[in-house]
């Protein structure tokens, strides 16, 4: 019982921290994929994006966030469950930022 609950200690030391949202691991994989392929193309980051459509949704919890390329410009959508429970696309230009529901 020692050696299993011991065992069980170690593992749970070292496993890595859970992100605080969901929303956060999206943007942490969309940045570094962002940047992989559409280069410094894009002049607003996958997190900066995330953040505005945040605040733009007025607090709400990000679902999802991905980076695509259409017609040559790189272009965000934002998945997000609005404070009232509705659940919202977002799309956000890469190169000026705006948004649009």
């Amino acid at each position: 019982m020692v050696v299993l609950s011991t065992l069980l200690l170690i593992l749970g030391l070292a496993a890595p921290p859970a992100p605080a949202k969901a929303g956060e691991l999206y943007a942490q994989r969309g940045e570094r994929n962002s940047r992989q392929q559409h280069g410094s193309e894009a002049r607003v980051s996958l997190d900066a994006a995330v953040a505005a459509v945040r605040r733009a949704s007025g607090g709400g919890t990000v679902l999802r966030a991905e980076t695509r390329s259409q017609g040559g410009s790189v272009v965000y959508y934002i998945k997000v469950l609005s404070p009232d429970g509705r659940i919202r696309v977002y799309r956000v230009d890469g190169r000026t930022g705006r948004i649009s529901p």
